[in-house]
């Protein structure tokens, strides 16, 4: 079977070998999203309420049911694990996300040899991939209007996302002026700049005076 690859930084790709795959429901796209971020066999209410939270459950389990069988059917098959009571993916060595690439990178920095909320010159290369692994928003131009658990669990994601964008893009400028290597920081500040810009004015004055409080 041909392996998966999802982008869910900036606007949703699925991606089987070579080829975009073309899902057409959003909500089989969005069971798809769910089961690989959260990497762990889901409660089949979980998932119903998650998509249909204003049906009844009995309708919602049977729009799950049809659901997870369409998307079994646009993979190839074989990649759904349907339990009596949770669901999953049956493939996840199979499966690659760039949320998780992101975030590995991230995480890699902190082994090395400085304050957790420092860089030095061997955090320029994982910070540098990481960061251009981020094309956009959490799931940009993504909407499911009739799924409002959905969208507030899509919500939280792209702010605490963008937050963890926010410092990856800091810490690189500060390695690259340690470095005095101010060229190639200027971008980072730029697109630094920016993201506090949006953030701002999507919470307000009060989130850059939390910023100076909590690094």
């Amino acid at each position: 079977m041909t392996a998966l690859k999802i982008h869910l930084l900036g606007s949703p790709l699925i991606e089987q070998g070579q080829n975009a795959l073309n899902i057409q429901r959003r909500k089989v796209q969005a069971l798809l999203f769910y089961l690989a971020l959260t990497g762990e066999p889901q409660q089949r209410g979980t998932l119903a309420t998650l998509l249909w939270s204003e049906s009844d459950q009995q309708r919602a389990q049977g729009s799950l049911r049809r659901h997870l069988s369409e998307l079994n059917r646009d993979l190839g098959g074989g990649w759904i694990s349907p339990g009596h009571a949770t669901v999953s993916l049956a493939r996840p060595t199979d499966l690659w996300v760039d949320l998780f690439e992101f975030q590995q990178l991230l995480a890699s920095c902190q082994r090395h040899d400085h304050a957790a909320d420092g860089a030095c010159s061997a955090c320029i290369e994982p910070l540098t991939r990481a960061v251009a692994l981020y094309r956009g928003d959490f799931l940009a131009g993504f909407t499911l209007p009739d799924a409002p658990v959905f969208d507030e669990w899509q919500f939280f994601q792209t702010e605490g996302l963008r937050q963890r964008y926010a410092t990856a893009l800091e810490r690189l400028v500060q390695a690259h002026v340690a470095e005095v290597e101010m060229a190639s920081a200027i971008p980072y500040a730029r697109r630094r700049l920016r993201n506090d810009d949006h953030l701002t004015h999507r919470f307000g004055p009060s989130f850059q005076e939390h910023r100076g409080q909590n690094p």
